[in-house]
């Protein structure tokens, strides 16, 4: 178990040697029958062992060095939002004046940037057009009930849990995620730093968390599941074991603004094996230790394991589960080179890269969607916190409504593709190996003539992604959605199916025309 500046050694249940054929831990447990006497026995045979703990108390040294020499001032955005989440509330005022001045050297308005991401805080949005279906093959899975147009929004959702990631706290808000301006301290550590005070009184965790932030993980699952459980109280879930119960047992339907409970629906985990089983034993308790820490139970130990250390101990179980197969990673477009010259064409073609991984997510409703290796849908994550999916092309009606894994059908073959998705798809493009790009059918001469309209559209589209720079902001903006419409365009008016070189291209640009326009950006690429 790797935990960032803790040592967690279970010296008896040996982890490292769990594909050396088997152990003795594996062969116990693999004979005990409830999930108490599996949980007492990683119990009784582990060791967490803690050394060097961080300091996480607020340094006033570290926000009053400007003080002393106001000339020297830093102007770095993470420098003055780390002096922020080390000060005492009368500086803030002045930080954040610092924090506004540099912004206005760089060129951005700290106004409008708050307007850009706190305007249009909308409902979640779900589609009339939507329902679930099961097969024993694919299990559930979200269809379309009418026909959908391309553009048309599928659903919209917030998460009911993020963690962001360590490295990105003086950077990003700890909840939303979004890019922070003039950010809001915790009152209690130096680790948590909020854009608004509403987010700061939605985000409850820091109060539990805060104190013990170095005995979790950087980032990952585990982090998230803890996360969980510090942004309630034990009572929160004692009180509704009943409705938790029920969640699991009845059948999961797209319903908007979910609460936590509803994560509960969600697939637990395929895997069944051994190894697998303990790993998630170990972790479960590794969480119930630092739970224990931060004073969730509100008593010193949890030796012997009580009624409700169980209790928490099989739900976090089941959520670490659900979160190997339901875990979202959160994205923000953002560039290393203000200076650079790359084109959407770069982007497309692998050249540049601005797609920057800051923290993880899980969404209940749109979980509930599946891979394709040859999606229909593109999704983004705005800057009001929310992962919203969009058609990309026509979906029929009686079509499955897919999401999006990381793995095209066009770039690799369908058993590399497997091994990297780490389960057997399911997808049309895997049950009936669509072709890679070099071999799939293209339009000829004759096609093209009698398809005038597609072919014009086209000429256009690779005149416009070879000129715009991502650097180039306002241009850029304006060039995305005039890529974006061409796209659609091209979509409404083709008449073949997937697979065929046609879909290709412009849905890619299309995907990245999305991306630009309504993706959350760092500050960065504000810049540009």
């Amino acid at each position: 178990l790797y935990v960032q500046k803790a040592a967690v050694i279970i010296p008896k249940i040996n982890l490292k040697a769990r594909y050396a054929g088997g152990t003795k831990g594996l062969s116990e447990l693999a004979c005990m029958s409830t999930f108490r006497e599996k949980f007492e026995y990683i119990q009784e045979h582990a060791d967490i062992n803690i050394q060097n703990r961080l300091d996480t108390r607020k340094n006033p040294e570290i926000a009053s060095k400007w003080k002393h020499n106001s000339t020297q001032c830093p102007q770095d955005l993470e420098v003055l939002h780390e002096m922020v989440a080390n000060c005492d509330t009368d500086d803030i005022p002045e930080l954040h004046d610092l924090i506004s001045k540099s912004l206005e050297n760089l060129g951005l308005s700290p106004e409008h940037l708050k307007d850009t991401f706190e305007n249009d805080q909308e409902a979640e949005q779900i589609s009339s057009k939507l329902k679930i279906e099961n097969s024993p093959k694919k299990g559930r899975f979200v269809v379309a009930t009418e026909d959908i147009e391309p553009g048309d929004l599928i659903i919209s959702e917030t998460p009911s849990v993020t963690y962001l990631h360590h490295n990105n706290r003086y950077k990003n808000c700890c909840l939303c995620l979004r890019p922070l301006i003039h950010s809001v301290p915790s009152d209690n550590c130096n680790q948590y730093l909020f854009c608004s005070q509403t987010c700061k009184e939605k985000g409850k965790f820091h109060l539990t968390e805060c104190g013990n932030t170095d005995l979790i993980p950087a980032q990952g699952k585990v982090s998230l599941i803890i996360r969980l459980f510090s942004s309630h109280s034990l009572p929160h879930f004692l009180e509704n074991k009943s409705k938790i119960v029920a969640e699991v047992l009845k059948p999961a339907e797209l319903v908007a603004n979910k609460d936590a409970f509803s994560l509960f629906q969600l697939q637990a985990g395929n895997r069944k094996d051994s190894v697998y089983n303990m790993e998630k034993l170990a972790w479960s308790y590794y969480i119930l230790f630092v739970l224990h820490k931060m004073g969730f139970f509100h008593t010193k130990d949890f030796r012997p394991l009580g009624e409700e250390e169980l209790f928490i101990a099989e739900l976090v179980d089941r959520l670490l589960r659900i979160a190997d197969d339901n875990c979202h990673e959160i994205c923000e477009l953002d560039i290393d080179n203000l200076n650079s010259t790359s084109t959407l064409q770069d982007i497309c073609e692998g050249r540049e890269d601005i797609i920057r991984v800051i923290g993880a997510g899980i969404f209940p409703n749109i979980s509930l969607f599946n891979n394709s290796c040859d999606v229909n849908t593109m999704k983004v994550h705005n800057c009001q916190g929310k992962e919203t999916i969009v058609a990309k092309r026509k979906i029929r009606a009686g079509e499955e409504v897919s999401d999006f894994y990381g793995e095209h059908y066009f770039l690799a073959d369908k058993f590399s593709r497997r091994k990297n998705l780490g389960f057997s798809c399911c997808c049309k493009a895997c049950m009936e190996n669509y072709p890679l790009r070099d071999n799939l059918p293209d339009f000829s001469n004759n096609d093209l003539a009698t398809c005038k309209d597609w072919a014009l559209h086209r000429i256009h589209l690779e005149h416009l992604i070879s000129g715009a720079k991502i650097t180039d902001n306002n241009k850029d903006q304006l060039i995305a959605s005039e890529v974006k419409t061409t796209c659609m365009q091209m979509a409404a008016i083709l008449s073949v199916r997937s697979p065929h070189e046609a879909f290709i291209v412009p849905e890619m640009y299309l995907t990245l025309a999305n991306l630009i326009e309504e993706n959350n950006k760092s500050l960065t690429f504000w810049l540009g």
